[in-house]
C-alpha cells in the first residue's frame, strides 16, 4: 500500500522534529484515497481500527502507557519487528481521518483574477475572520485542501474583502466564477446553502424591477401616492415569501451550521437584539439544541429583556403598570 511505503521512506529523527510533515503527508494520502478508491477507504479504515486496537492492547499488556508507546516502544525497536511500525502509523493516520478534509478546487473565467491570493476564513472563537488557508488564481485556476475539527462556515477572501460563503465540509467542492454568477457544487451543506442563496437572490431582483417600475411611472407623472399603493401589495407578497424562505432555512437546518450562521445573520440586521414575529417563528418551530447554542440563546435572553423594557416603558408612557406574567 502507498501508505506504508511513503511512511518507512521519512528516518526516525523527524518523529519529534518533523511533525507537520506527517500530517500533511497523510491528509493527502488518506484525501487521495479516499476520493480515488472509496470502498478501499472503507475497508482501510475497518482494518486500521483493528490495527489500533490490537497494538493499544499489546501495549497495555506489557505496561506502557500512550507516551510510552510512542517514545519506547516505537523509538526503541529499531531491531524490532515491523508490526511495531505497523501499529505506529495505524494510530495516526486514525487520528487524521477522524478529522474533516476539505477540498475546494475552483475555475475562474474572469481574467483580473489571475495572479491574484484568495483566502479561505473562518469564524474564531471572537467572532472574526481568521486565515484558514490560501491559495494563488494561476490560469484561472485555484485549491484549497487541508483539515478541520469539525464542519465550519467560512467565506472567501481577496484582499480585505469577503465575496463568497462557503461551507467548509468533509467533500469535494468545486467553485465556478464568471462575469456573471459565482456557483459552488459538491457538499451537501454546500447544495443546499447555495440553493437557498438562488432563490432569495430571485426574490431580491423580485424587488428591484418593482422599485424600478415605481421610479418609471413615477416619472412618467403618475402620482407618487397612488404608484406607491399600487405597488405596495406587490412588494408585500415578496417581502412575506423572503421572510417564509428564511425562517424554513433556519429551522430545516437548526442541526448544522447553516442554521445557527444564518440566524446571526439575520439577528445582525437589527440595531440591538428584538424578538420579531420572524425570530419567534423560528424560536418556537427550532429544537432544543438550536436554542442552547451560546450565540442564539444569549440573544434570545437579550431580546426577551428588551422586550420587557419597551413594553414596561410604553404603558409607563400610558400611565399605566406593567402587567405582572
Amino acid at each position: 500500500m502507498p501508505l506504508m511505503v511513503l511512511s518507512f521512506s521519512f528516518p526516525v529523527r523527524l518523529w519529534n522534529e518533523k511533525i507537520s510533515i506527517f500530517n500533511a503527508l497523510f491528509a493527502e494520502t488518506t484525501f487521495f484515497i479516499k476520493t480515488k478508491f472509496k470502498s478501499f477507504y472503507n475497508e482501510l479504515n475497518v482494518m486500521l481500527c483493528i490495527g489500533i486496537s490490537l497494538y493499544i492492547c499489546d501495549a497495555k499488556k506489557k505496561g506502557f502507557g500512550l507516551r510510552q508507546m510512542f517514545q519506547h516502544k516505537i523509538m526503541r525497536t529499531r531491531k524490532g519487528s515491523w508490526w511495531h511500525w505497523v501499529g505506529c502509523w495505524a494510530v495516526m493516520i486514525g487520528l487524521v481521518s477522524c478529522a474533516e478534509q476539505y477540498n475546494i478546487q475552483g475555475d475562474s473565467s474572469v481574467s483580473t483574477l489571475d495572479g491574484r491570493m484568495l483566502y479561505l476564513k473562518v469564524f474564531s472563537a471572537d467572532d472574526n475572520m481568521r486565515n484558514l488557508d490560501s491559495c494563488e488564481v494561476v490560469h484561472g485556476k485555484f485549491n484549497f485542501m487541508g483539515l478541520m475539527d469539525s464542519t465550519a462556515m467560512g467565506e472567501i477572501y481577496m484582499d480585505n474583502e469577503g465575496f463568497m460563503p462557503i461551507v467548509i465540509e468533509n467533500a469535494n467542492v468545486s467553485i465556478q466564477i464568471n462575469n456573471t454568477e459565482q456557483r459552488v457544487m459538491g457538499g451537501s451543506l454546500n447544495t443546499r446553502l447555495y440553493s437557498f442563496l438562488e432563490a432569495k437572490n430571485r426574490l431580491e431582483e423580485e424587488l428591484l424591477d418593482i422599485s424600478n417600475e415605481e421610479a418609471e411611472m413615477i416619472l412618467s407623472g403618475m402620482n407618487p401616492y397612488m404608484v406607491s399603493k399600487r405597488l405596495s401589495s406587490k412588494s408585500n407578497k415578496v417581502y412575506a415569501a423572503m421572510e417564509e424562505l428564511e425562517t424554513k432555512f433556519i429551522y430545516n437546518n437548526c442541526n448544522n451550521i447553516l442554521g445557527s450562521t444564518y440566524f446571526m445573520f439575520l439577528c445582525n440586521q437589527y440595531p440591538y437584539p428584538i424578538m420579531t414575529e420572524q425570530i419567534k417563528t423560528i424560536v418556537k418551530k427550532s429544537n432544543a439544541s438550536f436554542r442552547n447554542i451560546p450565540y442564539v440563546r444569549e440573544y434570545i435572553k437579550a431580546a426577551q429583556e428588551n422586550m420587557r423594557l419597551i413594553e414596561q416603558g410604553s404603558a409607563d408612557n400610558a400611565g399605566k403598570r406593567p402587567r405582572k406574567r
